[in-house]
């Protein structure tokens, strides 16, 4: 995934062995410091499981929740999107300093583009 490649120290969650592994290798992953981002980080609060495009982590054990959506434009269920992972997030008791949804940015002419990724939210 191109907006990845921004996190170079970014480790991916799997999916392939379920569910409760992917809840595990998230938590151990959280506990390593030298992990500046999650990939794919899933997280389960009451009826809601969520995997986070990038969890990255920020200073004084808080994190910014990235939600990337491969579309050039703006559409309102991103914000839902967006909402309801910070919301499962936050009852799972992580320190939220920031959520934000980026989207591609074709206006560049580049193909594929290497400057692609806007916030929008």
């Amino acid at each position: 995934m191109l907006a990845q490649r921004r996190f170079p120290n970014g480790v991916l969650v799997g999916f392939e062995d379920g569910i409760d592994d992917a809840l595990a290798k998230t938590a151990a992953l959280m506990d390593k410091s030298s992990v500046s981002a999650i990939f794919e980080a899933t997280f389960q609060h009451s009826n809601l499981l969520v995997r986070v495009d990038i969890l990255q982590r920020r200073p004084t054990n808080r994190w910014r929740l990235i939600e990337v959506k491969s579309s050039v434009e703006v559409k309102p269920h991103y914000l839902y999107d967006l909402a309801i992972q910070h919301y499962v997030l936050s009852a799972c008791g992580l320190d939220i300093s920031s959520a934000d949804t980026v989207k591609l940015n074709r206006g560049r002419g580049e193909n594929p583009p290497t400057h692609c990724l806007v916030s929008i939210a």
